[in-house]
């Protein structure tokens, strides 16, 4: 007899094809969400390779611009750059904005692609590359203005003079005839009072310089006289109407100024003028300095300067002196000057890197207006930074404190020195330096020893006086030498081994000085260098958002007791460095050198 038959079995068995149908249908689903995923995260990858291969582009297509910018060369086409196995970047370089807002604009396209040569992923990124300070000058300004010391001349009698004069060629000079030592200069011939004049005028004619309308002082000419002749055959008088009247050029300026572009000697002949950026040209307004054209007398006896003949017969007549230009090219040897409208601008957000900067890093000493460091000086708005106070460890420095406010800083020997000065000559400069660097407490010896590179930034306007020999006396063990940078918002006045200073006085013997220092300056409104040395050469890079104005000093210089207006040329030999970048403690951004001002990607 058959057992009964069970429905329960049937039931399991369609139950577990089920199950496993589920299963089934379950693994399939999970392998292939894995897939996906897996698929999804390689692209991912794709992407996110393709956005960093973008970024790369970019930055390189930055280095190439800035690396050819700096030496002044038109900018290449970049070709397709490879970023490792299957991935590169292509690069277009905009610069159709060049000229008009210094804008470069780089767009950078990643692409990955797989060993068959298929394209799994393509990234594009578009910068915007901010060039005012590109191609890098020495100087960049709106206006140039250069100035040094007119001094009044006497030329010798002209070689093709000699001999073809039938008569007595007498130089005569009327310095001021009231009685000062009218023979403690190299003068031709006797002072015009001699003669029997009285200052610039005598019965026959006035002489009249519109650029020096003071008539008592320093008129130069020389006078081919006629004589009167008794019977016998001896002079009785001057024949005046019928003499002769010449000129030597009075004013003759003495000093230059050379930029250039290399780092040779500046006077070499191979050496090439430096391009400078004078949006506006030359300002030759020299109103300001006019004291600097006042009774400055020496006697370069120069071979080139003809004589001018004002006037054939000296009757009743008022005689004008020829026209004279002053101008700021008279003390100008090399530059090539260009026009452009891309000055450097210091923004508050440039500012504000600095001041984050210094706030943040170790290196940095961040100083604010009620700091201990800052003392009020004698003028309203000025500070003193204390630089001997043992507080102030660091030599790279951010000063907040209020825009319409000046820092002084003073680094000359003299405020450190607190020995007794010996001798300020010459000789004894290597002394006096040995001194001061090796006084414990004093930042010439810190800098010596301890401290890095000079820089000071600020909102507010700098005046800064320093001896440029500290740079030289630093220990020789260091690799470089230590430059000075220099950057406000407002102002910058750097003057160079001065005579005065923050209210002291010192005597410093320039003369056969040969100087040299590394620096970088930026001003968000105007730059003045003042320089004493006789050759004074600056390696680096000076821009401003207005003006730069460079002075060639003169100041007297004692002697052997004596005090005489020392009769030497004194030169400014500026050498574009961008190099000197490189001593900076941060990307060139900070600096105003190719920063970019937007970033995005396309796609």
């Amino acid at each position: 007899m058959r057992a009964p038959v069970r429905p329960q079995a049937g039931n399991t068995t369609v139950m577990a094809l089920m199950l496993f149908l589920i299963l089934s249908i379950m693994t399939t689903m999970l392998i292939s969400i894995a897939s996906i995923e897996k698929m999804i995260t390689a692209n991912d990858a794709h992407t996110e390779q393709a956005r960093q291969a973008a970024d790369a582009g970019i930055q390189i297509a930055r280095n190439i611009i800035m690396n050819y910018l700096v030496v002044g060369e038109a900018l290449p086409l970049i070709p397709q750059i490879n970023l490792g196995e299957g991935v590169s970047a292509s690069v277009n370089i905009d610069t159709t904005r060049i000229d008009t807002d210094a804008i470069i604009t780089i767009i950078a396209t990643g692409v990955v692609k797989s060993t068959e040569g298929k394209v799994l992923a393509d990234k594009t990124a578009e910068a915007r590359m901010l060039v005012n300070g590109l191609p890098v000058y020495p100087l960049r300004c709106k206006w140039l203005k250069v100035m040094g010391k007119y001094f009044a001349t006497i030329a010798n009698k002209p070689a093709y003079l000699e001999g073809t004069l039938a008569t007595e060629l007498v130089n005569v000079q009327d310095w001021d005839t009231r009685g000062w030592d009218m023979f403690g200069y190299p003068v031709h011939g006797p002072p015009y009072g001699d003669q029997g004049f009285s200052y610039v005028s005598h019965p026959n004619f006035v002489a009249f310089n519109p650029n020096n309308p003071d008539p008592t002082r320093n008129y130069t000419w020389w006078v081919e006289y006629e004589y009167t002749y008794s019977q016998t055959g001896e002079k009785v008088d001057n024949d005046i109407p019928n003499s002769r009247l010449y000129v030597a050029p009075i004013w003759k300026p003495t000093g230059i100024v050379n930029i250039c572009e290399d780092d040779n000697d500046a006077d070499s002949f191979n050496n090439p003028p430096a391009k400078v950026v004078a949006a506006s040209g030359w300002d030759n307004d020299l109103t300001e300095v006019s004291h600097i054209f006042d009774g400055k007398l020496t006697n370069p006896e120069p071979a080139d300067y003809p004589l001018i003949c004002l006037k054939e017969n000296l009757d009743s007549a008022r005689i004008y002196w020829p026209e004279t230009e002053f101008s700021c090219e008279d003390f100008v040897g090399k530059l090539t000057g260009i026009n452009s409208g891309a000055t450097i601008s210091l923004k508050e957000e440039q500012l504000d890197k600095f001041r984050q900067l210094a706030m943040n890093t170790r290196d940095w000493q961040y100083i604010n207006q009620d700091s201990h460091l800052l003392e009020l000086a004698d003028k309203p708005g000025y500070y003193n930074l204390l630089v001997d106070d043992p507080e102030l460890k660091k030599s790279k420095i951010f000063i907040d404190i209020n825009k319409d406010s000046t820092v002084i800083l003073d680094f000359t020997t003299v405020a450190h020195y607190t020995q007794p000065i010996f001798s300020w000559a010459p000789e004894s400069l290597s002394g006096v330096i040995n001194h001061i660097q090796n006084q414990p407490g004093t930042f010439f010896n810190r800098f010596s020893h301890e401290l890095d590179n000079i820089i000071v930034i600020s909102p507010a306007s700098l005046d800064v006086g320093l001896d440029s020999f500290m740079f030289a006396g630093v220990d020789d063990f260091r690799a470089l030498k230590p430059a000075i940078f220099l950057i406000s918002e407002q102002n910058i006045s750097l003057t160079i081994e001065p005579a005065a200073f923050n209210g002291i006085n010192r005597i410093w013997a320039n003369a056969g000085a040969d100087r040299e220092m590394q620096a970088f300056l930026m001003a968000g409104k105007d730059i003045y260098i003042t320089s004493t040395p006789q050759v004074m050469t600056i390696k680096g890079i000076l821009s401003a958002g207005e003006g730069i104005t460079l002075l060639i000093d003169y100041f007297t210089e004692h002697e052997e007791g004596l005090e005489p207006n020392r009769e030497i040329e004194k030169n400014i030999n500026i050498i574009k460095d961008p190099g000197i970048a490189n001593k900076f403690p941060g990307p060139w951004a900070y600096l105003g050198l190719g920063p970019l001002v937007s970033y995005k990607y396309i796609d």
